[in-house]
């Protein structure tokens, strides 16, 4: 009796281990044509425009987030990834896309403003569901896509956003797709600490002199 438990056990295990390694999928693979989509802009003089994605980017790679949903890593994640695209505009169209039914995509503007201005953030013109011919999941937070000749180099699809897990692989990820080496993590972490507190004493700075008047 003792050995069937075991061996049961055993079972139910591996079972339940590659359930838990099963992967996800969410928007086109690697090696698939990347689609053409509509977006809208959400901030900047180009605001409420609508634009065709791909077109934007001309002959650059493109990288784009699919933000399905709101949550604290998942924001910290895209906040490292997107710091250095920014840093990397000349070589490289970054595209924040946010999935919302409103076309004012409400429930992400608390967030908006914390991205650098070289990031573009959009909405999809097709809803929460985002565009069609993508199958994006809707059970992720997030949909990470790194697409170069009108081909997808980089997929990931995330339900638990880590940049600690996340982050160096898809850091590689983009910098092979403008033939560059990948940029240490924990140093664009460091960066982005020392801009937040820079930013802070700012606005400290400017609520003192505001008292003072």
């Amino acid at each position: 009796m003792f050995r069937l438990s075991i061996a049961l056990f055993f079972v139910f295990a591996c079972s339940f281990n590659a359930q838990a390694q099963e992967e996800v999928f969410s928007g086109p693979q690697v090696g698939e044509k990347l689609p053409e989509f509509t977006a809208k802009y959400l901030r900047g003089k180009k605001a409420g425009e609508e634009f065709k994605v791909l077109k934007s980017a001309g002959d650059k790679p493109l990288f784009v987030i699919f933000w399905h949903g709101l949550d604290r890593p998942g924001f910290g994640l895209m906040r490292t990834l997107t710091q250095y695209t920014a840093s990397k505009s000349e070589k490289l169209q970054t595209l924040v896309v946010c999935l919302d039914d409103d076309p004012e995509a409400p429930k992400f503007s608390r967030g908006l403003g914390y991205f650098d201005d070289k990031t573009h953030l959009a909405v999809s013109t097709d809803g929460s569901e985002g565009p069609g011919s993508y199958g994006l999941n809707r059970n992720v937070r997030l949909t990470i896509l790194v697409g170069k000749e009108g081909k997808v180099t980089g997929n990931y699809a995330l339900i638990q956003p880590s940049t600690q897990a996340d982050g160096p692989k898809i850091l590689k990820s983009l910098a092979a797709a403008i033939g560059e080496d990948a940029p240490d993590l924990e140093a664009l972490q460091g960066a982005m600490t020392q801009r937040m507190n820079a930013r802070r004493g700012a606005q400290g700075k400017m609520k003192l002199e505001g008292a003072d008047r």
